[in-house]
């Protein structure tokens, strides 16, 4: 007999070391022939042994059934043991045992298999993502011209819609365009509190609010839609004097402060309303205007990211033009709105050369 793997008393065997035996037929019938004379009998295990004379046997097999009568009578000598108190826990702890042994293989056979990918590789993850910038950078420069072209035509219509009133005003005013009483020579950029200082109006952009004032237009309605400080509905009223901040004025005024000036039967040509001057900047620190000597004469407004600006003529005509030197008549003669003639530094207290002479601040 071969040796068998030691198992410590009422400890549960490794399934791997135990061994399977199977009964041949012909023992399989005698052992059933035992078993059934032993049953007819009507005795008990511990009254009586297995016997091959208690009753009939299949025949020719006296020697096998003695065989296996003295190994079924071995088993009979031996008492039985009691059955532990904790054989059910340990039975149970061992299958546990077997499962997670299970689980655990399962386990590191997973884990020992090449990952498995959403079928998406990083290079085409990256060639996608390349894809998505490179159409980003083709559509953005369509949306911001789209977005230009649009502020453009908006800027268009409000000058319009300004020419309308400033063109009232005059017929009720005796030709004149709006104008306070002014004091030539004095200071012009003051938008906002300081717009009567001493009692002088020191802002040039008091002159245009009234149109509103008057109620020929509200003041939101002389907004341009590329401004971004411009005053939202409701925050400037009729009843004010001025804008509050420089930053909030869209467009620049002839300038009103000349000894004669501008009226609407002057030249029908001449401009006198346009987007924002780029030549006076907006200083936050003071909340009022200074001249940046580093714009050039023929610079183009920033509120059109310096493409251009929208202008309004005398005769209520708007245009589009891409530099500031614009004809006044049927002559050659340019004009630079931006400044007055013969003019290179400015402190707010310039005015034009003659009363044809265009110069739109602040």
């Amino acid at each position: 007999m071969s040796n068998m793997p030691e198992t410590p008393k009422n400890s549960m065997p490794n399934p791997d070391d135990v061994k399977i035996y199977h009964l041949s037929e012909a023992d399989a019938d005698v052992l059933d022939s035992l078993l059934a004379n032993r049953a007819a009998g009507n005795a008990s295990s511990a009254e009586v042994g297995f016997s091959i004379t208690s009753g009939p046997m299949p025949a020719g097999s006296s020697e096998r059934a003695e065989k296996i009568e003295d190994l079924l009578n071995v088993f009979g000598q031996y008492p039985d043991e009691e059955v532990p108190e904790d054989l059910t826990a340990k039975t149970m702890s061992f299958i546990k045992q077997s499962e997670q042994r299970e689980r655990f293989t399962a386990q590191i056979d997973m884990l020992s298999q090449p990952r498995r990918s959403l079928g998406v590789s990083w290079k085409q993850i990256v060639s996608a993502a390349a894809v998505f910038i490179l159409g980003f950078c083709l559509l953005m420069p369509a949306v911001q011209n789209n977005r230009q072209t649009a502020n453009r035509v908006a800027c268009s219509a409000a000058l319009s819609g300004m020419g309308s009133a400033i063109g009232r005003y005059a017929e009720d005013n005796g030709n004149a365009l709006p104008s306070l009483a002014t004091q030539p020579g004095a200071m012009w950029w003051n938008v906002g509190k300081s717009a009567r200082e001493d009692e002088k109006v020191t802002s040039n952009s008091a002159h245009l609010y009234l149109l509103a004032r008057n109620g020929y237009v509200k003041p939101h309605d002389m907004n341009c839609a590329g401004n971004e400080n411009a005053p939202v509905e409701g925050e400037l009223v009729a009843g004010d004097f001025d804008w509050k901040s420089p930053a909030q004025v869209s467009y620049s005024y002839q300038n009103m402060y000349g000894m004669r000036p501008a009226r609407i039967e002057a030249r029908p040509r001449m401009v006198i309303l346009a987007d924002k001057n780029p030549m006076f900047v907006f200083d936050a620190r003071t909340n009022s205007l200074r001249f940046d000597p580093n714009v050039g004469v023929a610079a183009s407004s920033k509120l059109h990211n310096e493409r251009g600006q929208t202008i309004l003529r005398l005769d209520g005509n708007v245009e589009w033009i891409e530099t500031p030197f614009v004809a006044q008549g049927d002559d050659d003669k340019l004009d630079n709105i931006w400044g007055a003639f013969g003019v290179e530094k400015y402190t707010g207290t310039e005015t034009p050369a003659s009363e044809e002479d265009v110069f739109l601040v602040p």
